[in-house]
């Protein structure tokens, strides 16, 4: 198969009221949406309780366990290194790993999670949004972060704001003006106010399956080996 072919992924999820399992985009965060229902799918021929299920495609077999794991890593590494790939080339800084409570940061979960919301400005527009966010994250673990949604959003601006505005909005890079951080009051002070397409990412938004549940996931992808569902 082609580059492309490789990355037909899919992804599913199951309904909270019918229980019916609905392919869903896979850039969604499937891990945090314990409670989709099919009235939120954007495919109208499955956003009724009513429709029937879908059934898997020709060739498609579900993976579980580690080999989901693994399947999962493979993606997100792919994300990484197309995210690393823009930000040098339109000379953009980019974090070398950030960490969050102790804990590497999911730049790949926390764009999806983000995007899932409607984006940047979208979150910023709603009050308690970002730290909403950091508790989908396994980052959360730690509670001794007391300024997690403060260096969320800067985390998200530094690494992923004109990634999205390209490839989620689909602005010109030339014209995408990154928004400027503010500097932090003291302790003693008062605190300020604000506490090109490629095979990879034709294939990023394309309809995927994944059986989700709750407590178990599954990745779906076409030809693999093991077993099926």
């Amino acid at each position: 198969p082609s580059n492309s072919d490789a990355w037909i992924k899919s992804r599913w999820i199951s309904c909270a009221s019918c229980k019916r399992w609905r392919r869903v985009a896979c850039c969604l965060p499937f891990e945090s949406m314990v409670e989709w229902e099919c009235s939120e799918n954007s495919n109208d021929k499955f956003s009724s309780c009513e429709a029937t299920e879908e059934i898997l495609r020709d060739g498609e077999v579900l993976l579980e366990g580690e080999e989901h794991e693994k399947s999962y890593e493979q993606e997100k590494d792919e994300f990484s290194n197309h995210l690393s790939s823009f930000l040098s080339k339109h000379n953009l800084p980019s974090l070398k790993k950030p960490l969050l409570g102790g804990k590497d940061l999911d730049l790949y979960r926390l764009y999806r999670e983000v995007i899932y919301r409607g984006g940047y400005k979208a979150v910023v527009c709603k009050p308690g949004t970002w730290s909403k966010i950091f508790r989908t994250l396994e980052n959360s673990k730690n509670r001794k972060v007391t300024d997690a949604s403060y260096r969320l959003k800067w985390y998200y601006i530094e690494s992923l704001y004109a990634y999205e505005q390209q490839y989620f909005h689909g602005m010109d890079p030339t014209k995408i003006e990154i928004p400027k951080k503010r500097k932090r009051a003291s302790r003693a002070g008062k605190r300020s106010a604000g506490k090109v397409l490629d095979a990879f990412t034709a294939n990023f938004w394309r309809q995927t399956q994944m059986m989700a549940t709750r407590n178990r996931y599954w990745t779906a992808v076409p030809g693999a080996t093991g077993g099926a569902h």
